[in-house]
């Protein structure tokens, strides 16, 4: 049972040993995602259809609340253009960015205020990405969730 104790305590020590510090997201990806984070909600507001698609991979996929699952530019393009709402204000409170250097995962909450059909909305919610790193270097979104904290009519 010793051998067997010390054979473990090995293994765990050469494993933590092998894992390098250039495998981590380093504080400049994590200030990179945050910023274009920001640049994203700031299109939003602006309602730029071509910015918004421009920080996502080729692949994304977006679930959107109360609605199927959109794959792609051109569907993420597509419900963006037929949005009905007027984004008023958009705001993002990222609360964790962890991951590699290759993909990470980013959590956080939003705050909304929208006009639809001349009713005005304020509507908080809540986050998950996951972003894939470019060999240009590079961050794009690959994956986001989302969903609001007041219930929705079924």
């Amino acid at each position: 049972m010793k051998i067997l104790y010390l054979v473990l305590v090995s293994f765990f020590i050469l494993y933590a040993a092998c894992q390098t510090s250039s495998d981590k997201l380093t504080q400049e990806d994590i200030r990179e995602i945050r910023n274009i984070e920001q640049e994203f909600a700031d299109a939003y507001i602006a309602r730029d259809i071509q910015g918004m698609v421009s920080m996502r991979t080729h692949d994304i996929v977006w679930m959107p609340p109360a609605s199927s699952i959109i794959e792609g530019k051109t569907d993420v393009r597509q419900y963006l253009t037929s949005a009905q709402a007027k984004i008023l204000y958009f705001s993002v409170t990222p609360h964790q960015t962890e991951g590699s250097n290759s993909i990470a995962y980013n959590r956080g909450e939003f705050k909304t205020t929208f006009v639809l059909e001349n009713d005005t909305t304020k509507e908080n919610g809540k986050y998950l990405q996951i972003w894939r790193k470019q060999s240009d270097g590079s961050w794009l979104m690959a994956v986001e969730i989302w969903n609001t904290n007041t219930v929705q009519n079924l």
